[in-house]
C-alpha cells in the first residue's frame, strides 16, 4: 500500500509533445525545458461517487487506445487497496468500466495491499510493479512485481526465484520499520536496459532511487544493479514518475512539491543518462491545488514520441477522514524554450513569425494584417515559449468594420497555432479605445475599460505583465495598470504568444517578450529613474552619494516584474547609525517608497539581513539574521527569489537561504523594482532579474544544509494527548510531513481559542547550551480547518529560551499569526545561548472541519536553528 499520508490521490494530464525550438527563432540561444498546461477535465470524481483511482500507470498503444492501471480503495477493512484496470479508445475523453485485475494474495507478504502500479511491456509480457505494506500501520513498504500476457491478467507474481506462487518483493526495504519504506515504482526500457525508479523513504531521507536490469533475462527481478539516488528530496516532494522523451533525448521525471497542500505544484526533472536527474522547471496554476502523485504516460516501453498522445497524471481532493479524490486529465505541451528574450522591430523582415489566418505582410517597416473581413486573423512568434514575462507591442488599428472590433496580444497559448478561443489569454483594444481581457474557455473576464486613447489615430504601446495568474496591462508608459486581473481558477502558466485582429486591419511594431534583465552600468544608468537621493554612475557602478538620504531610491524604468529572481552586488561606502541598503520589489507604483508597498530586503552595515513588508502592514516581517558578510569592506552579492508569497533571501556565497518566508496575508504580486538605502552612501552593480522556473534549485520547504538542532532531542509538554500516531515525541523525530506512525503532536480539546488562563507549552531540551536564532513550526497537514487552511495552528504565543540551569526569557512574541495554509512558519530572533526552547501558547487556531467545536494545538514538527553563516 502507498501509505495514505505519503501518496494521496491520482489525476491525469494530456501531453502534446513539441519538437525542440530552433535557436534562430529567438534573440537568445539559451534554452531550457518547458512544460505548458491547460485546465483539462476530470476522468474520475471521487468527490461525487467516493473512493479514488490514484497513482495510475498508462500505456498509449499504437492504435491510439490507452490502457490505465490505478490504485483503488480495497475491502472493508482489508485489504487496503486493489489495482484496477480501465481502457479508453477516444484519447482519454471517456473510459470503460473498471475491474479489479491485481488483488493481494491472502496469507502472503502482499496480503494487505496492491497499490502504486508501474507498468511496462516487453518480450511479450506486461510487467506491473506495485507497492504493498507488510503491517497494518502502512509502514515498511516493499516493492513487488507480476507479469501477464494480457493487460487484465491472469498475473504471475515474482516469488523470489521465478514467476508464480508465493509473492516476494524484488526491491527489499531494510530501513526503519516505522517509516514508509520503498514503493511507487515506474519503468523505462531503452535498448536492452530496463530502468526501475522508486521511492525510498527512511528516517530523514526521501529519495528517488534507480536500479537496472537486462531485458534479455526472463528472471530480471533477481538480477538488479543498484545505482543509488537519482533525486534527493525534501519531505514535501512526493513520488517521481519517469519516462524517456525521444524528441528531446532525455529521461523526464515529474513529481509534486508541497503535495496535498493548497500550494502544491508540479516539478519537472531531466536526465541524459537515466541515473542523475536535475530539476528543470515547475508548473503551477494550470492544475488544481492539493495535487499529488504526478505521472507521465508513454508507450509500451515507457517512451514518449512527438506523435503520441500522452498524459501527465495527478490526483487532487480533500484530505479529511474520508478519502475521496478526483483524477484529472489536462492537455500539456513539452518543449525547449528560450531562457532569454524575444524582440522584433521588423527591420529584418517577418521571418520570426508564422501567420495562420488573415493577410499578413511586412509593409512600411511594420507587420500589417490587411484583411478587414477576417473574423479572426492571427500570427504567432515562431518557436517561443514564455511563462512569467513582460510583453510589449505598438498596436495601431488602420481600419475596422465597427468601432467595437479590435487588435491585440495573445499570450499563454498551449500550441503555437492555437487561436484565442482555444487556449491562453487575449489582451485587446477596440477601435473605440476600450480595452478588455479574454480567457480561452471562459470568455471576456473584465469589463470594458476606457483607455482614453485612439488606436486609429496612431500606435498605442501595450505592455502586458504576467506573473502566475496575475495579468497587468499598461498603455503608453503609464505607471498604473489599466487592467489588473488575477485568474483565481486554473490558469495558463506558460505558452506561445502572438498578435491577433478581428474584423480590423492593424499594424504591429516593436513586439517584445522578456523574461530576464541585466545591467552592469557599463553604458550608464539609462534603465533607471532616481526618485530620491543623489544617483550617478562612476567607476562602472551605480552610486547613491547622499549619506543623509532617508531613503534614497532609484527605480527600474518602465519594467514591472513578478515571480522570479532578483540579484545585485551591493556595498555600503559610508553612513550613520542605523544605515542600510537593499532591494525593494513588487511595488505598486514606481515612485512608492519601500514602506508604501511591496517588499524590501535590507542589508545592514553589520551584515545582518531582514525582510520588510510595506503597505497597510508596514513592518519588519523577518527580524535581522546574521549573514557573516561585511558590506562596508567590499561588494556583497544579494539574491532574492519570489514565488507568489514565498520569499527566499541569499546573502553572500551560500547554498541555503538565510530567509525563507511565506506571506500569510495579502501578497504583493508583480510590481516595480527599486534600489534603496537609508542614511548611507552606497554602490550597486550587476543587477539582474530572471523568471527562471526553478530558482536556485529550490522552492522546496524541506531541510536546508544548516543542521536542525532539535532533531531527536527530548521534548515535553504540559498537555500532550498520546493516541495512535500522536505523541509529543513526534515533534522532533525529523519527519516534517505526517506518515503512518508519526502524525505529530496534539493537545487535548479546549472549548475556546483563548487559553491565556491555562497556557499550553512545549519544551525542547537541546541537551547542552547552543546558540539559536530561529524556530520553525510545521502545521498539521491533510485535514482542513473550518473555512480552509491549516487547523489548530497557534495564533498568539511566545518563544522563550533558557540556558542550562538558568531562567526563561522571551525572545519572540507572536500575536495574530495568520493561517499558514500548509507552509511551515519561521520565527527569527537575535542569537541567544540556550539549552531549552519553549513555545508558550495563549490562543489556539481554527479547529478542524470534522471537529469544529474542539480547539487544540497541533503541529507536525518543530525545528530549531542557528543561522549564522560563515
Amino acid at each position: 500500500m502507498k501509505a495514505k499520508w505519503l501518496s494521496f490521490v491520482p489525476a491525469i494530464l494530456l501531453l502534446l509533445l513539441c519538437l525542440p525550438v530552433t535557436a534562430s527563432a529567438v534573440s537568445s540561444t539559451s534554452q531550457q525545458l518547458a512544460v505548458v498546461g491547460s485546465p483539462g477535465w476530470d476522468i474520475y470524481s471521487g468527490a461525487t461517487i467516493g473512493g479514488y483511482r490514484y497513482g495510475p500507470s498508462f500505456i498509449v498503444n499504437s492504435d491510439g487506445s490507452i490502457d490505465m492501471w490505478a490504485c483503488s480503495e480495497g475491502g472493508s477493512p482489508l485489504p487496503y487497496d486493489y489495482i484496477r484496470y480501465q481502457r479508453s479508445t477516444d484519447g482519454g475523453a471517456t473510459w470503460g468500466s473498471d475491474q479489479i485485475v491485481l488483488p493481494p494474495t491472502a496469507g502472503s507478504m502482499d496480503a494487505l495491499s496492491t497499490c502504486d502500479p508501474g507498468v511496462i511491456k516487453f518480450g511479450g509480457y506486461y510487467y506491473i510493479a506495485y507497492t504493498s505494506t507488510t503491517n497494518r500501520g502502512g509502514t515498511n513498504n516493499q516493492i513487488f512485481v507480476a507479469r501477464s500476457t494480457s493487460p487484465t491478467g491472469t498475473w504471475e507474481k515474482w516469488n523470489g526465484t521465478g514467476w508464480g506462487g508465493n509473492p516476494q518483493p524484488f526491491i527489499v526495504y531494510d530501513g526503519s520499520p516505522l517509516v514508509y519504506g520503498a514503493g511507487q515504482p515506474s519503468f523505462v526500457v531503452k535498448g536492452t536496459t530496463l530502468y526501475i525508479y522508486y521511492s525510498w523513504i527512511d528516517n530523514n531521507m526521501n529519495q528517488m532511487r534507480v536500479a537496472t536490469a537486462s531485458t534479455a533475462n526472463a528472471n530480471w527481478p533477481g538480477s538488479l544493479t543498484y545505482h543509488g539516488a537519482g533525486i534527493n528530496k525534501s519531505s514535501f516532494e512526493d513520488a517521481t514518475d519517469v519516462k524517456y522523451v525521444e524528441a528531446l533525448d532525455k529521461f523526464i521525471g515529474v513529481q509534486t512539491n508541497n503535495w496535498g497542500s493548497d500550494v502544491s505544484y508540479v516539478e519537472i526533472y531531466s536526465s541524459s543518462n537515466g541515473y542523475d536527474f536535475t530539476k528543470e522547471y515547475y508548473m503551477d496554476g494550470d492544475h488544481y491545488a492539493r495535487a499529488s502523485n504526478a505521472g507521465l504516460s508513454g508507450d509500451a516501453l515507457g517512451h514518449i514520441k512527438a506523435t503520441d498522445s500522452a498524459f501527465l497524471s495527478y490526483a487532487y481532493g480533500s484530505f479529511g477522514a474520508t478519502l475521496n479524490w478526483n483524477t484529472r486529465l489536462t492537455p500539456i505541451m513539452m518543449s525547449l524554450k528560450s531562457s532569454g528574450a524575444f524582440s522584433d522591430n521588423f527591420s529584418g523582415g517577418a521571418g520570426k513569425w508564422t501567420s495562420y489566418q488573415g493577410s499578413w505582410a511586412l509593409s512600411g517597416g511594420v507587420y500589417n494584417q490587411s484583411n478587414l473581413t477576417a473574423d479572426t486573423a492571427y500570427a504567432g512568434a515562431s518557436g517561443t515559449v514564455f511563462g512569467n514575462a513582460v510583453y510589449d507591442a505598438d498596436v495601431r488599428i488602420t481600419a475596422a468594420a465597427d468601432p467595437g472590433e479590435w487588435a491585440g496580444l495573445h499570450i499563454g497559448k498551449i500550441k503555437e497555432n492555437d487561436n484565442f478561443t482555444q487556449s491562453g489569454y487575449l489582451v485587446f483594444m477596440r477601435a473605440n479605445g476600450n480595452m478588455a481581457l479574454f480567457k480561452a474557455g471562459t470568455g471576456q473576464v473584465t469589463g470594458e475599460i476606457a483607455s482614453g486613447l485612439d488606436p486609429t489615430a496612431g500606435a498605442v504601446h501595450l505592455k502586458v505583465v504576467k506573473s502566475g495568474g496575475n495579468i497587468k496591462v499598461f498603455t503608453n508608459g503609464s505607471a498604473s495598470p489599466l487592467i489588473n486581473w488575477t485568474d483565481n481558477g486554473l490558469y495558463y502558466d506558460s505558452g506561445y504568444f502572438g498578435v491577433v485582429t478581428r474584423l480590423a486591419s492593424a499594424t504591429f511594431d516593436n513586439v517584445a517578450a522578456i523574461n530576464n534583465f541585466s545591467d552592469d552600468f557599463a553604458s550608464g544608468a539609462g534603465n533607471w529613474t532616481a526618485n530620491s537621493g543623489t544617483w550617478a554612475v562612476s567607476g562602472g557602478t551605480y552610486n547613491q552619494t547622499n549619506a543623509a538620504a532617508d531613503p534614497g531610491s532609484s527605480t527600474l524604468t518602465n519594467m514591472v516584474l513578478g515571480n522570479g529572481v532578483i540579484e545585485a552586488d551591493v556595498k555600503i561606502n559610508a553612513g550613520s547609525s542605523g544605515n542600510w541598503t537593499g532591494l525593494s520589489f513588487a511595488k505598486t507604483l514606481p515612485t512608492d517608497a519601500y514602506y508604501d508597498s511591496g517588499y524590501l530586503v535590507l542589508l545592514e552595515s553589520s551584515g545582518n539581513v531582514s525582510l520588510y513588508k510595506g503597505g497597510t502592514e508596514n513592518k519588519v516581517v523577518v527580524k535581522p539574521v546574521t549573514t557573516g558578510t561585511n558590506p562596508t569592506t567590499g561588494f556583497v552579492h544579494m539574491k532574492v527569489m519570489k514565488h507568489g508569497g514565498n520569499i527566499q533571501v541569499f546573502v553572500g556565497n551560500v547554498a541555503s537561504p538565510q530567509i525563507d518566508w511565506n506571506d500569510p496575508n495579502t501578497v504583493f504580486g508583480s510590481g516595480y523594482v527599486s534600489l534603496t538605502n537609508v542614511k548611507s552612501s552606497v554602490s550597486f552593480d550587476n543587477i539582474a532579474w530572471t523568471t527562471q522556473k526553478v530558482p536556485g534549485g529550490s522552492t522546496n520547504l524541506g531541510a536546508s544544509n544548516i543542521p536542525n538542532l532539535a532533531r531527536f532531542k527530548t521534548v515535553t509538554s504540559n498537555d500532550s494527548l498520546v493516541i495512535a500516531d500522536w505523541d509529543v515525541s513526534r515533534l522532533t523525530d525529523g519527519i516534517e510531513t505526517p506518515v503512518f506512525g508519526s502524525a505529530g503532536y496534539t493537545t487535548s480539546a479546549y472549548s475556546a481559542a483563548n487559553i491565556s488562563a491555562t497556557p499550553v507549552w512545549v519544551d525542547i531540551d537541546l541537551g547542552s547550551d547552543q546558540t539559536v536564532d530561529k524556530v520553525k513550526l510545521f502545521p498539521r497537514l491533510f485535514t482542513d480547518a473550518v473555512g480552509g487552511g491549516s487547523p489548530n495552528f497557534p495564533v498568539d504565543f511566545t518563544i522563550q529560551t533558557a540556558p542550562d540551569g538558568g531562567s526563561y526569557g522571551t525572545v519572540a512574541t507572536i500575536a495574530n499569526q495568520g493561517n499558514p495554509v500548509g507552509f511551515p512558519q519561521e520565527y527569527n530572533f537575535t542569537p541567544v545561548t540556550a539549552r531549552h526552547i519553549r513555545i508558550l501558547v495563549t490562543k489556539l487556531g481554527t479547529p478542524t472541519v470534522d471537529d469544529p467545536g474542539s480547539y487544540r494545538l497541533q503541529l507536525s514538527e518543530i525545528e530549531i536553528y542557528h543561522y549564522q553563516l560563515s
